[in-house]
């Protein structure tokens, strides 16, 4: 019974720290850094009830996971990483990937972060952790011992409003924002504030042909109009980006509007030939040979897949309430 109660109190606490977290976004203006501007779109709780993403998808913004209690895997580039309390899970614009729990239920604080590069010369250091959200190497890391003084503190300046809690929020968040980048890179030391280094010049530059990209999937992008944006050749371009990525410029493009079609297919009623122009095909059926190959399932079958799933986990909770 002690139990019990303990739980119930527990999930009033998430409750209550659920409701003060929504305001967060309408309080914090955008950061605007040298090199970034960085927006919170969204920090939740999320409550344990479901088990699992339904599918695989993506954002086109920084989603970082904080698990609180129970533990489960983040399945993503084909391999499966576990996680649990003590660690944090993060992918980046564009990183497809799934969750599922192996310990439920998992709660988790859910963070969701927009970071854009600006036309200002990059910071040294800012580049290195912004970069490093931007594409972390790895989806699960230990999570820094600074973040549940911050966190705590965070919830104690939205419960008990003071003169000044706007700026100390706001400060707050930027401060667990920087000590969790922090944790995905190994060399926390800085030698220069003056210039980015080759690697971190590369980097950029795969980072903005990626955002050009994604901010042109319904037309024809070429190569001159890429090198163009980030004043390369096109031979050094195609050369940097593969050997950074692993992938030519095409790839990455074909990949880059599946992902973009499986989110719309998933959470829109669009017809699929509107779908099939916004994701850069003049033609329906050339669309869904593509999806197909991509996905096993025609558009139409992908769809239906994703009602019966829903279908099938609304029909699992009103058991599990019964």
């Amino acid at each position: 019974m002690q139990r019990t109660n303990m739980q119930k109190k527990q999930n009033i606490d998430y409750k209550i720290q659920g409701q003060l977290l929504k305001c967060l976004p309408n309080l914090l203006a955008v950061w605007n850094l040298p090199g970034f501007d960085i927006e919170l779109l969204d920090m939740h709780i999320f409550p344990g009830s479901v088990n699992g993403s339904i599918t695989t998808h993506l954002h086109n913004f920084v989603e970082i996971h904080v698990p609180i209690s129970g533990a489960g895997n983040i399945i993503a580039d084909n391999k499966k990483y576990k996680f649990k309390p003590g660690e944090f899970t993060i992918t980046g614009p564009q990183q497809a990937h799934h969750w599922m729990a192996t310990e439920p239920p998992v709660i988790s604080h859910i963070w969701w972060f927009k970071i854009t590069r600006n036309d200002n010369k990059p910071q040294y250091d800012i580049a290195l952790l912004m970069g490093a959200m931007l594409s972390a190497a790895d989806y699960v890391y230990n999570l820094p011992d600074a973040y549940w003084p911050m966190y705590n503190q965070l919830i104690d300046e939205l419960t008990n409003v003071k003169l000044g809690y706007n700026q100390l929020v706001t400060n707050l968040v930027y401060d667990i924002l920087i000590v969790l980048a922090r944790s995905l890179i190994k060399r926390t030391k800085i030698k220069s504030v003056e210039t980015l280094s080759p690697a971190d010049e590369q980097d950029r530059t795969v980072g903005l042909v990626d955002d050009f990209l994604n901010d042109n999937l319904g037309v024809h992008v070429s190569l001159e109009d890429l090198a163009r944006q980030v004043r390369l050749s096109k031979r050094s371009l195609t050369r940097h980006y593969k050997t950074l990525t692993g992938k030519t410029i095409g790839e990455k493009l074909g990949e880059m509007r599946m992902f973009r079609a499986e989110e719309l297919l998933r959470e829109t009623t669009l017809q699929v030939k509107n779908i099939a122009f916004m994701c850069g095909f003049r033609y329906a059926s050339h669309f869904a040979k593509k999806f197909e190959n991509f996905a096993g399932f025609t558009p139409a079958g992908y769809r239906k897949k994703i009602e019966d799933e829903s279908m099938q986990k609304i029909a699992k909770i009103k058991d599990d309430k019964i």
